[in-house]
């Protein structure tokens, strides 16, 4: 007998060891065989067992090695190789072996690992190796029994031939002939050629020449869209990928069209195959007209002359592979299009069908012999309840026909227990305060799924027995933005989307404010403020972009200066306002921000820049310090006309932060540009030589010093001490 090896993939403990030829399976388990690849005739499967057949006319039988529900196995089958590896078969879904999968390490195909893989164990280079060792130590076993079934094999058999191929051949070329049964392509030279189908099933076979060339005959066409998959096998049994060919060629003729003449024969309308083309005939075959279906199979033609003989005429639809329909009768005025296939719904006892089909059809049930059961009418709606004369058991099948009022019938529909093709009721849906959960109804033990308006689901769960329901959604849905439910049956059928607002409540910041325009109304400089420009309004106009309700507060060079309330905006977005104080002379960079009514606040708006200077004075005027009169200046005679004097320096009611200085001062510190007038008066005053002319006739030259006193008028009225005394604003 073989030996036989069975360890536990949970966990890798050892359950069997020794000479066997029959195997129970308890358990997912990896199986190693004592003999190599080379040396299966074949293998099967039968029930759940797979017999092993051995060439040496053995047979091995591993019990529930398949699962019979399923054709699946959770179990591993390995073989040993000389070098003290393994190859693993793989199984398809009818139990054949399909290939072998090259593995270092048994225990690769365990579900968990030892604190010390066994596969890392040096064993078979330790110089105490022995078999006797082997099997005494544990999950040594599985390290080492490669190497031990490999010898154990050989000094059975002394074998002495080479390690086996367990390189698969490249995966085959193939293509499918114009006449749908010829498959040809490349593979590995003098390998296997085998054609399945989708269920595994060897369609046909055959070998590739020492050229790597290879022609193989279908039994039957290979067309509309069928599938097969081509695999080569080398001498070594190893399985390439499989290569799939699909018959493409289009041999399904359309449905007979639903076709019909409007009253006087002049008009067809219908439906067919999608962008099939569509023939009209009379009742002799004369062609009467042609028309392309769109994409939807909708087609409509105007008959010249109307089709109006009482043998009326046919319709047939050709599609492009050119499959001609069966042909569908016409009349003029008469209904010739047949009912849809009703939506149904049949409970799980058997004993009601409900459904949908057209408005005032008859409704008629079969049983799987022919026998009427049930039947009825759909109301004006198409709504239809029909309970059953005898009950429909589990997998049984009833057929249901609706025919309409002018006989045409529609398919047969088959059901069963518990068919259901009719979707569920739009659910209702309201969403909580904070937008954080949604409650509503829908079909009883339906599944709900909430989705937001990027189509991402945010939320799911299962209406009860009631039909009601309250879902937990994250994220939030807040701000009025959309959502939407859909309801999904047991059977599958989804219903329409209920399409519903979040909470209103806000969680959106709002936008930062901006400074739409700054105006000046005051002054010789009115108009609109740009940035970087000056102004002598100290209280211009503001004119702000910001949300209705909100709080806004103004910064002016980083210093919150006033904070003002927006009112309700209606249709317009922006709001004007002046500020409570005067702006002071000199640079202004103005931020905003706004805080909406939920206590959001925006980011700071872009800054703006502009300049405050004071307001100009006519060079003629200047006010009088005592009485306020405006009076004509000596100043402009001597060339002063630009200086601004002020009335009283420390008024309070002068907003202006203003330097003063005496006019002594700022004769000092004048130009002495004799161009300017100023610079004269205070050349007049310097040291000049004075001409004396004598009686003789000659001259006498002095230095004599020219005083202000004598070149200015010399009366108590003149106001020059007053313009010394004085001080003036410079800006």
């Amino acid at each position: 007998m073989t030996r036989i090896i069975v360890a536990s993939k949970e966990g890798l403990d050892v359950l069997q060891n020794g000479q066997l030829n029959k195997v129970v399976l308890n358990q997912p388990a990896i199986i190693q065989i004592g003999v190599s690849q080379k040396d299966i005739a074949s293998m099967e499967k039968q029930g759940g067992s797979l017999i092993i057949h051995l060439k040496n006319g053995e047979t091995l039988v591993l019990e529930n090695f398949f699962n019979e529900a399923t054709n699946t196995t959770e179990h591993s089958l390995v073989f040993p190789t000389e070098q003290g590896k393994f190859v693993e078969a793989q199984f398809d879904a009818q139990g054949k072996v399909i290939d072998y999968r090259g593995l270092d390490h048994v225990t690769d195909l365990a579900y968990t690992s030892t604190s010390q893989p066994a596969s890392t164990m040096a064993v078979d280079d330790s110089p105490n190796f022995s078999m006797g060792n082997v099997l005494k130590a544990g999950l040594a076993v599985l390290a080492a029994e490669g190497l031990y079934l490999w010898a154990f094999d050989k000094d059975d058999k002394d074998d002495s031939s080479s390690a086996p191929d367990l390189i698969a051949p490249n995966q085959p070329t193939a293509t499918l002939a114009d006449d749908t049964v010829t498959v040809s392509g490349k593979a590995e030279a003098n390998a296997k050629i085998y054609i399945q189908d989708a269920k595994g099933q060897v369609l046909a076979s055959g070998t590739v020449d020492s050229n790597g060339n290879f022609t193989i005959k279908l039994d039957k066409p290979l067309v509309n869209g069928e599938k097969v998959a081509v695999i080569a096998q080398d001498a070594a049994g190893n399985n390439s990928k499989a290569t799939v060919v699909t018959g493409t060629k289009d041999t399904i003729a359309p449905d007979a069209p639903q076709a019909q003449l409007n009253e006087d024969g002049s008009i067809l309308e219908g439906k067919t195959e999608a962008n099939a083309t569509v023939n009209v005939y009379d009742a002799s075959g004369k062609l009467l007209g042609t028309v392309k279906a769109n994409s939807d199979g909708i087609f409509s033609l105007k008959l010249t002359p109307p089709l109006t003989s009482e043998a009326g005429g046919k319709v047939i639809a050709q599609d492009a592979a050119g499959n001609k329909s069966e042909a569908t009768l016409i009349f003029a005025g008469k209904d010739t299009i047949p009912p849809e296939t009703p939506l149904v719904e049949v409970n799980k006892e058997g004993t009601v069908v409900e459904g949908k089909a057209e408005a005032n059809a008859k409704v008629q049930i079969k049983d799987a012999d022919g026998k009427v059961i049930g039947t009825g009418t759909a109301n004006a709606q198409g709504e239809f309840q029909i309970t059953l004369s005898s009950a429909l058991k589990e997998s049984q099948k009833a057929t249901i026909i609706v025919e309409d009022a002018a006989g045409n019938k529609s398919k047969p529909l088959e059901v069963t227990p518990g068919y259901d093709t009719i979707a569920p009721d739009k659910p209702t849906a309201q969403v909580n305060a904070e937008g954080t959960s949604v409650t509503g109804t829908a079909e009883a033990n339906a599944k709900i799924e909430i989705k937001n308006s990027a189509d991402k689901v945010i939320g799911t769960g299962t209406a009860d027995a009631n039909g009601k329901f309250t879902i937990t959604i994250s994220p939030a849905l807040t701000d009025s933005l959309k959502g939407s439910v859909i309801a999904t049956d047991s059977a599958g059928n989804k219903s329409v989307a209920l399409e519903f607002v979040g909470s209103d409540k806000d969680t959106i910041p709002p936008a930062k404010p901006v400074l739409k325009s700054l105006d000046d109304d005051v002054g010789a400089l009115k108009g609109a403020i740009t940035a970087g420009s000056e102004t002598d309004d100290a209280k211009p106009k503001f004119t702000v972009q910001v949300e209705s309700n909100a709080t806004l507060t103004i910064y002016d060079n980083g210093v919150a200066i006033s904070i003002i309330k927006i009112g309700d905006l209606g249709t317009s977005k922006t709001w004007s306002f002046t500020l409570d104080k005067d702006l002071a002379l000199g640079k202004h960079t103005i931020t905003l921000i706004q805080t909406d009514a939920a206590g959001l606040t925006s980011e700071v708006s872009s800054p703006f820049t502009f300049y405050v200077v004071a307001p100009k004075v006519a060079a003629s005027e200047v006010m009088s310090s005592d009485t306020h009169e405006v009076v004509p200046s000596v100043a402009d005679s001597v060339g002063l006309s630009t200086l601004k004097f002020a009335q009283n320096a420390t008024s309070e009611t002068n907003h202006q932060q203003q330097k003063s200085v005496s006019l002594d001062d700022l004769l000092k510190s004048s130009s002495t540009d004799t161009s300017d007038s100023i610079a004269k008066l205070l050349s007049s005053t310097e040291s000049k030589p004075v001409v004396h002319e004598q009686s003789d006739g000659s001259n006498t030259i002095s230095d004599v010093t020219t005083n202000l006193d004598q070149l200015l008028p010399n009366t108590a009225t003149s106001i020059l001490p007053n313009l010394l005394d004085q001080t003036y604003p410079v800006v």
